[in-house]
């Protein structure tokens, strides 16, 4: 069975619009004083992985769990339609700021937005509570995505102490409660690097790629209309971008190969009409 591509091509126009007038997140002033030792901590990963390069069973898996985790954008009741798109997209920017302050990666922001999203679906929030969310929901996400989690109080610190420890806490019971503990989540993030092991390109450029598709993601993180697509939609978006940025304009052979490997690991339809190398 194969899936249209127009929501991939439609997802490859956002991104194009939203990279060009996302400058402004590049001036932004970082939240307080950054040391050496607030970044996350993490274990050195090997360069590959017997299992998890070029296995097509792990794909399948991601597209059966997409189904069953995806969100669409929730936002908070009782707020008119604009003012809760806008609180929305100030929240996930806070967030991304937080993550470029402390190098965090993307996987750990991709993950908060989805338990934000799926908790807000089923959990009454009050704007005064939006913060809380978010940081509660970043939180989770760091244990669940890093080695040593983000500290409680760095995370007040991070609200400019709008919140408590004591309530970050008592809200990270309230999400895992509500969530019925299951706080699993396929994001974008998760098909990148499963999707372009299939490659046929030296390690350097497949890592570009791969670094390349997750900050186009992290920059069109807060638009509301992403977050409408499958996982695996906007994960195809963010990897033709991203090649169409890094990749040379007459290495049209290697395009080729990578549209293919898409529309078959990913049972889409021909995307070859969008890709057009300037």
């Amino acid at each position: 069975m194969f899936w249209p591509a127009g929501p991939v091509l439609q997802l490859c126009n956002v991104f194009e619009a939203c990279c060009l007038v996302m400058g402004d997140l590049e001036n932004a002033q970082p939240i307080g004083d950054k040391t050496a030792d607030e970044g996350p901590s993490s274990v050195p990963q090997p360069a590959t992985d017997v299992y998890f390069s070029a296995n097509e069973t792990i794909i399948r898996d991601l597209l059966s769990d997409e189904l069953r985790y995806h969100s669409p954008p929730a936002y908070c009741q009782n707020e008119p339609p604009a003012q809760a798109i806008w609180m929305r997209r100030a929240l996930l920017n806070w967030l991304r700021e937080v993550c470029d302050h402390r190098n965090t990666d993307a996987e750990v922001l991709a993950h908060a937005a989805q338990l934000i999203d799926r908790y807000l679906h089923v959990g009454n929030t009050d704007k005064r509570d939006y913060q809380l969310v978010g940081a509660t929901c970043f939180l989770l996400a760091s244990k669940l995505k890093e080695t040593i989690p983000v500290l409680v109080e760095r995370l007040v610190q991070y609200t400019d102490f709008s919140v408590t420890k004591e309530d970050i806490l008592a809200k990270e019971i309230v999400i895992a409660v509500t969530l019925q503990w299951d706080l699993t989540c396929i994001t974008p993030i998760d098909f990148i690097h499963p999707i372009t092991s299939f490659f046929t390109c030296e390690s350097g450029l497949r890592q570009l790629i791969r670094q390349s598709a997750k900050q186009i993601f992290m920059k069109i993180l807060h638009v509301e209309g992403v977050n409408l697509f499958r996982p695996s939609y906007t994960a195809a978006a963010c990897i033709l971008y991203a090649v169409r940025l890094t990749v040379a304009p007459d290495a049209d052979g290697f395009a080729s190969g990578v549209r293919s490997q898409m529309e078959r690991l990913l049972g889409l339809e021909s995307v070859s009409s969008w890709v057009k190398w300037r």
